[in-house]
C-alpha cells in the first residue's frame, strides 16, 4: 500500500494540465463542522453535506440542513434535512454502504453552551431522496470520531468524544442487520484517544491520525495509528502506532484513492465549534474566523507522479471523438474515472473486459480517462466529447 499524508492544499501545476486542486461550485450556504459523503445515482456521482454550523458561529446557527451536488452538472440541490427531533447538530460522521448513507453521532449545543453527544444514526436513500427510519442507537453516544467503512459492509466508529471525555471505544455498525458490536478498543492512552481525528480503511487495515488529546487546551497529537482488522472476525483488531510530526492535524479530511490513504487540510491548532482555539492563539476556519461555502476538488489524476502511471497498450477506446458514448476494452476487471477539462471527476464506473461510458449531456471538450487495474494506474489517451 502507498501512504500519502497531505496536510495542506498544494499549489497548482503548470498551465498545461488541470490544477492539483480546484475550486468548484460553492455550497448554497456557508457551513462548517458538517458531515460529508458521496453516493451514485445511475452513472452520476453526488456529493452530500449534512447538518453543521452556519456563518453566525452561534449555538443557534447549528442546523440539520442537507444538500447534494451533482458532479456532472455542477449544481447543488437542497434535500430533506436530517431527521433529528433533538435539533441541529455538528461533528457527525457520514458513510456510504451499498449506496445508502449513514449519518452517525455528532453533538448538540444548548443556549448556555452545554454540549451533549448524540447516539443517533440516520439512514438516507440517495435514489429516492428520502430518509429511512433511524437505525439502532449507538451504544455510546459519540461525536468528533473517526468513521470508516470496511468492505462496503461494516462502519467502524473509532474513539471520539462522548459527553465529557475522549473514549477508546471501537463501535461497529452492520447496516444489513441494523446492529452494533464492540470491536477491540484502541489503547487507553492519549496517543490513541482523540476527538477530531480522521481515518480510512484500506484493505483490512484502518489508519487514523491527528485529533485532539485530553489535557490542557486539548493539544493536537502527532501520532499515527494502524488497526489490522481480522478478516475472519472483524471485531478483532490489532492496534499499533508511532509518533510522527507529519501525522499532526486536527479535523483533516481523509480519503482513499487508488489504494492510497490521503489526508488533506486540517489545523495544527485545536479549536471549538465556533472556531475559537482552545489555547486562545487564534482559531479555525478562514482568516477572520469566517465560515466558508467553498468546495474544492482534489484532482488525484494529476497528483500522481509519472512513476505511478503506467502505459498499457491493450487499452482500446472507441469511438473517439464521441457523441453519446464511448467504449473501453481492457482484459480483466477495472475501474474508470472520466475527468472533465477543468479537472472534475464526472463519471466513476467499473467494468470487466468491456465498459460502455455514457457521455450524453456532458459539455463538449477534451476529457481525461483514468483506469485502475490491479492497483496500477493507467493514463490513456484523452477522449473528445462532441455536442
Amino acid at each position: 500500500m502507498r501512504f500519502f499524508l497531505l496536510l495542506f492544499f498544494p499549489f497548482a501545476l503548470s498551465a498545461q494540465v488541470s490544477p492539483l486542486y480546484s475550486e468548484i461550485t460553492p455550497l448554497p450556504s456557508a457551513v462548517t463542522n458538517n458531515a460529508v459523503a458521496h453516493a451514485r445515482i445511475a452513472d452520476t456521482v453526488f456529493i452530500y453535506s449534512f447538518a453543521g454550523l452556519d456563518s453566525t458561529k452561534l449555538w443557534s446557527g447549528i442546523h440539520l440542513k442537507a444538500w447534494r451536488l451533482n458532479l456532472v452538472h455542477q449544481q447543488w440541490q437542497s434535500i430533506p434535512p436530517v431527521p433529528d427531533p433533538q435539533g441541529g447538530k455538528i461533528a457527525a460522521g457520514a458513510s456510504t454502504v451499498k449506496n445508502k448513507i449513514y449519518v452517525i453521532g455528532g453533538y448538540y449545543v444548548a443556549q448556555n453552551g452545554s454540549e451533549v453527544s448524540s447516539n443517533k444514526i440516520h439512514r438516507y436513500d440517495p435514489i429516492s431522496n428520502t430518509w429511512l427510519s433511524d437505525g439502532a442507537p449507538i451504544p455510546k453516544a459519540i461525536d468528533d470520531h473517526v468513521q470508516a467503512v470496511w468492505r462496503d459492509s461494516l462502519i467502524f466508529v473509532v474513539t471520539g468524544w462522548s459527553n465529557t471525555t475522549n473514549v477508546p471505544n471501537v463501535q461497529i455498525y452492520n447496516p444489513a442487520t441494523d446492529t452494533w458490536s464492540a470491536g477491540t478498543s484502541v489503547p487507553n492512552t492519549n496517543n490513541y484517544k482523540v476527538f477530531g481525528g480522521s481515518g480510512v480503511i484500506v484493505g483490512d487495515t484502518l489508519y487514523y491520525c491527528g485529533g485532539a488529546s485530553a489535557g490542557t487546551n486539548f493539544p493536537a497529537t502527532s501520532y499515527f495509528r494502524k488497526g489490522y482488522i481480522n478478516p475472519n472476525n472483524p471485531l478483532d483488531i490489532t492496534w499499533s502506532g508511532f509518533a510522527s510530526p507529519a501525522a499532526k492535524g486536527y479535523r483533516m479530511a481523509a480519503a482513499t484513492m487508488s489504494g492510497a490513504a490521503v489526508w488533506i487540510g486540517g489545523s495544527d491548532i485545536t479549536y471549538n465549534y465556533d472556531g475559537i482555539a482552545y489555547n486562545g492563539s487564534g482559531g479555525g476556519m478562514e482568516p477572520g474566523q469566517k465560515v466558508s461555502n467553498k468546495v474544492y476538488q482534489y484532482n488525484w489524476y494529476y497528483a500522481l507522479n509519472n512513476t505511478d502511471i503506467e502505459s498499457n497498450a491493450t487499452v482500446r477506446i472507441a469511438p473517439n471523438p464521441a457523441h453519446h458514448y464511448f467504449s473501453i476494452n481492457l482484459d480483466g476487471a477495472f475501474d474508470l474515472e472520466l475527468i472533465s477539462p477543468n479537472g472534475v471527476i464526472c463519471r466513476r464506473l467499473s467494468g470487466v473486459n468491456t465498459l460502455e461510458v455514457p457521455i450524453k449531456g456532458l459539455a463538449a471538450g477534451t476529457y481525461g480517462v483514468r483506469i485502475v487495474q490491479n492497483n496500477k494506474v493507467y493514463a490513456v489517451q484523452q477522449v473528445v466529447v462532441l455536442e
